[in-house]
């Protein structure tokens, strides 16, 4: 299949030569990891292990900031024992910080200061600022607000498995 016969990307025009198009397709049939392969093989288990976890990778950031944080300024489990306001503030606190810093970091790396460019954006138009489609009238607010109330779903989820755990 040619490359003229690939989708153009939303952003994008199909005659625009400055941009690789993106019509990604993996090699065919893909493969699964070694944990549901028939027999066992424990070598490529830890190889497959090792190359998903060992480099500086997403993965391995995440699991250390969670790790950190939780060790770092989560409260004592004997201390939720009981839904007290201090225990929950905590947490909340917490998790809002981690939020901002992830988020807002991330909103301010690729779209305040355009760090990456628009060469691997799928989508190269700016955020929408002033639309009506928009329930605020702006992409990013309506996306504020839908993170804002999946904060909250997350916060109570969090506060009863931690109340769950201490008991």
């Amino acid at each position: 299949m040619s490359d003229n016969l690939s989708p153009s990307p939303p952003g994008g025009s199909a005659s625009a030569p400055s941009r690789a198009q993106w019509h990604y397709t993996p090699m065919l049939p893909l493969a699964t990891s070694p944990y549901f392969r028939w027999p066992p093989d424990l070598r490529a288990v830890f190889k497959w292990f090792l190359s998903g976890w060992l480099p500086l990778s997403e993965r391995l950031i995440i699991l250390f900031l969670s790790i950190g944080s939780w060790a770092a300024f989560h409260p004592a489990l004997d201390r939720c024992r009981e839904f007290e306001a201090a225990w929950i503030g905590e947490i909340y606190l917490r998790n809002l910080v981690l939020f901002f810093v992830v988020a807002g970091g991330l909103h301010l790396y690729f779209y305040i200061c355009c760090a990456q460019g628009d060469e691997r954006r799928y989508d190269t138009r700016p955020l929408v600022k002033k639309n009506r489609k928009f329930t605020f009238g702006s992409q990013v607010s309506d996306n504020m607000f839908c993170c804002a109330l999946g904060f909250c779903c997350a916060l109570g989820f969090c506060c009863a498995l931690v109340f769950c755990c201490a008991l």
